[in-house]
C-alpha cells in the first residue's frame, strides 16, 4: 500500500502550508506530490520549501504564478510598466526574490509543468493545468468532458490529477480514466456561494495497493488567517495591507484596476520596479 498526499497552489500562504504539513505528519504518509504555484502573491520564502522537503515531496512542479516570478526575474522587459497589475506582480517578485536562497531559485527553473509517475503498476498523469501549459480556464469544475480530456493527451495514463482551479474535484475522461484536483492550499474557491465562505486549506489523500486504488481522500484544514494577515505586516512584504485583504476577506487587489494603480504611485512601486529591473539587467 502507498499513501500519498497531493497539494496544489500555496501562492506564499506560510501559515496555510505549515497547517498542511503538521496535519499530514500525523498521518502515515508514504510521500508528498506538489503541483504548482508555490510563490505570490503571499510572501513565504525559503520556509515554503523547507516545509515541502520535511514531507518527503517526491514531485515538484512548476506553476503559473512561478512562471510570474521567473519572468520578472530573466526577462523583466516583458513587463508592461503602464499596467498596475504588471507592476504589482513585478513588485511582489522583487520581494520574493530578496527572501529567496539560490537552491530554491534553481529548483524553480528547473521543475517541470508536468510529469508522469508509476505507482503499483498504475501509470499517473501530474500536472498545474495540462501537460502543454501551466495557466488558463478550460479545466475548471464544470468543464466539458472534452476539455478534461486533454490532461491525458494520447498517453497510456490511468489516472490525471491536475492543480490550478482552487477546486476540489473528482471526474472521469470519456474513457472512464479518473481525474483528481486535490484543491488549493491557498484560497480555495467555489463558483456556491455557501461553499466559497469556507476558507480552509485543501488537499487530498490517494492510496494505492497492488490492485488499484484503494481510496481518495478530500481533506480540509483550519488555519489561522488572522495569524497570516498579521505576519505579512511583520515581514514588512509589499501590498501588506491590500495581502490582509485577500486572506480575510477575499477581495483581490487585481480586481480594482484603478485602486492599484493609485496605490502603486502612492507607494512609489514604479520607481522601485525600474531600479530593480536595472539591476537586474546588470546582473
Amino acid at each position: 500500500m502507498t499513501k500519498i498526499a497531493v497539494l496544489s497552489d500555496v501562492h506564499g500562504n506560510l501559515t496555510a502550508l505549515e497547517a498542511f504539513v503538521a496535519d499530514i505528519q500525523q498521518q502515515p504518509i508514504d510521500e508528498s506530490w506538489f503541483l504548482g504555484d508555490l510563490v505570490l502573491p503571499g510572501y513565504g520564502g525559503n520556509h515554503l520549501f523547507e516545509l515541502l522537503k520535511q514531507i518527503n515531496t517526491t514531485v515538484y512542479l512548476r506553476g503559473n504564478w512561478d512562471d510570474i516570478f521567473l519572468e520578472v526575474l530573466d526577462n523583466p522587459e516583458a513587463l508592461d510598466l503602464n499596467d498596475p497589475e504588471d507592476v504589482y506582480c513585478g513588485i511582489l517578485a522583487k520581494y520574493v526574490f530578496e527572501h529567496l536562497d539560490e537552491q530554491y531559485l534553481t529548483q524553480m527553473r528547473e521543475a517541470p509543468i508536468a510529469t508522469t509517475v508509476q505507482i503499483n503498476g498504475l501509470q499517473i498523469g501530474l500536472s498545474h493545468n495540462t501537460s502543454m501549459q501551466n495557466y488558463g480556464r478550460n479545466l475548471v469544475s464544470d468543464a466539458d468532458t472534452t476539455n478534461l480530456d486533454q490532461l491525458f493527451n494520447d498517453q497510456a495514463l490511468d489516472l490525471a490529477i491536475y492543480g490550478h482551479i482552487h477546486h476540489q474535484l473528482m471526474r472521469y475522461s470519456h474513457a472512464d480514466q479518473l481525474i483528481l484536483n486535490p484543491g488549493s492550499v491557498d484560497q480555495p474557491y467555489s463558483n456556491y456561494a455557501a461553499f466559497q465562505q469556507d476558507r480552509r486549506a485543501q488537499y487530498a489523500i490517494l492510496e494505492i495497493d497492488e490492485r488499484g486504488i484503494v481510496d481518495v481522500q478530500f481533506k480540509k484544514i483550519d488555519y489561522d488567517l488572522q495569524n497570516e494577515a498579521k505576519n505579512v505586516q511583520y515581514a514588512a512584504a509589499p501590498y501588506a495591507d491590500l495581502y490582509q485583504r485577500l486572506i480575510l476577506d477575499d477581495v483581490n487587489p487585481r480586481a480594482d484596476v484603478k485602486a492599484l494603480a493609485n496605490y502603486n504611485q502612492d507607494h512609489h512601486y514604479l520607481p522601485e520596479l525600474q531600479q530593480f529591473i536595472q539591476t537586474q539587467h546588470k546582473n
